[in-house]
């Protein structure tokens, strides 16, 4: 699970889960969010009325696709915000990303 490979230097995580997921409970976001910030990172949760699992309004669970919908828009505004907001921080030093710890590999 990434939650135990958690610590402190991560870069900042924005969350967003979706209240019509049936693939994550809502309590594992909150969760990883808890542990982000316990371990002195920042990290933002939003929830979101709509949506399922990657903000696909569709309820077939196998017809998965990432789409800009009208049940979502919160969704995607949150996310560009948070981009520009990390974008404008000045880069500093840190481990290697959770993803390249987890997955073996770097990510720009």
């Amino acid at each position: 699970s990434p939650i135990t490979h958690v610590g402190p230097g991560e870069p900042p995580f924005l969350l967003v889960h979706a209240g019509a997921d049936l693939l994550v409970d809502l309590s594992q976001s909150e969760d990883m969010r808890d542990v982000l910030v316990a371990a002195g990172n920042e990290a933002r949760l939003l929830t979101l009325a709509g949506g399922g699992h990657l903000f696909n309004p569709d309820p077939d669970v196998g017809h998965l696709e990432i789409t800009q919908t009208i049940e979502t828009p919160e969704g995607w505004a949150a996310i560009l915000d948070f981009l520009a907001q990390v974008k404008a921080q000045p880069v500093r030093a840190r481990k290697p990303s959770l993803w390249s710890r987890l997955f073996g590999r770097r990510v720009a």
